[in-house]
């Protein structure tokens, strides 16, 4: 350890390493450029237009926090169900177990969620890892559906909490360029060190419920990810691994809005004669591409032409999360609990 690094302790400010996705809305600042200030009261028209520009800017943002919250407050609660089953002395571990550390940070347009990977905070870690890989599934698809659509990063670095969500460090960079440089049309791309890091969980043998707890959510993960056609590893939300451990009662008018609103892009800008339309063209095509290769697992045939469909509400979407993070709560202590010949 340094001695600005000890120097750092001692005023209260930990450097840890840290899990963190970077979830990015993307067209976010065309539209808040529309308006330089806010308009004359005087001026009924513009005020209209410019309440239309934040409630499609300011609103998209603080609703996608506010189902990233309400999803996780979800999924962070305690099954009663399987809490009778366990005695009492097994109690304290169980909730132990269950416990769920993830952090929200605003960052720009976009939304930071983390948690931190230091022993003293938490030993069930992979908890969180799960439900970072989970939510920015989700939300990938949900955000799609819902014609705002999001692209993101996941990784593992260094950083240092300033001040209550307020996190900095190494770790925001290296999502930054996988949001920003690699990740390039709406998807989740997954970095080296978590998959180092999921490599590790399940490589740990110690006998006790925690080691075991993490071994099985660290084996689990690599289902809900995959390799993309150039070679990242992305959160693979409309793959079989996902819709067996998540989406299996998603209904399929949120996956054909999706891929409805995907064919749209396409159409707006396939004859555009401007390299930032093309560019939309070739991402667009690319994330078609991945939903026509999924879209079987889920019983769906593709289409050349945008299915019509009814609007998927957003009780719908809100129903749907409750039920993944119904599922995720299940998985995660069916398990351990049934371990009796761990301490």
């Amino acid at each position: 350890m340094t001695q600005a690094h000890d120097n750092n302790q001692e005023k209260g400010v930990k450097f840890a390493n840290y899990a963190i996705a970077f979830i990015d809305i993307l067209g976010q600042k065309d539209v808040l450029l529309q308006f330089n200030l806010i308009p004359n009261l005087n001026d009924q028209e513009k005020q209209k237009k410019f309440k239309a520009v934040a409630k499609n800017s300011y609103g998209v943002v603080e609703g996608l926090m506010d189902c990233c919250q309400k999803y996780l407050s979800a999924f962070s609660r305690p099954s009663s169900t399987h809490l009778s089953q366990i005695s009492d002395d097994k109690k304290q571990a169980y909730h132990e177990l269950g416990k769920v550390n993830l952090k929200f940070q605003r960052f720009s347009d976009g939304l930071v969620v983390y948690t931190s990977l230091d022993g003293e905070t938490t030993r069930s870690a992979m908890n969180d890892i799960y439900g970072l890989i989970g939510v920015c599934g989700c939300m990938c698809l949900i955000s799609l559906a819902a014609g705002h659509p999001i692209r993101g990063g996941i990784d593992i670095g260094w950083g240092a909490e300033r001040d209550e969500n307020d996190l900095y460090g190494g770790v925001l960079a290296k999502v930054s360029v996988l949001e920003k440089k690699v990740a390039q049309y709406p998807r989740i791309v997954v970095g080296d060190e978590i998959i180092h890091y999921l490599t590790d969980k399940q490589a740990n043998l110690t006998p006790d419920y925690f080691a075991l707890y993490n071994r099985s959510l660290a084996a689990i993960c690599p289902l809900l990810l995959a390799k993309d056609d150039d070679g990242c590893i992305i959160v693979d939300y409309l793959g079989q691994g996902f819709k067996s451990m998540i989406g299996a009662k998603l209904p399929k008018d949120v996956i054909l809005k999706a891929y409805t609103y995907i064919q749209t892009q396409q159409a707006e800008n396939k004859y555009k004669n401007t390299a930032e339309k093309r560019k939309r063209f070739a991402r667009y095509l690319k994330l078609r591409n991945y939903f026509e290769s999924r879209l079987s697992i889920w019983e769906i045939t593709p289409s050349s032409r945008p299915h019509t469909i009814f609007p998927t509400t957003m009780d719908s979407l809100r129903s749907f999360c409750r039920e993944i993070f119904s599922r995720f709560r299940k998985l995660f202590y069916v398990l351990p609990v049934h371990q009796d010949n761990h301490p």
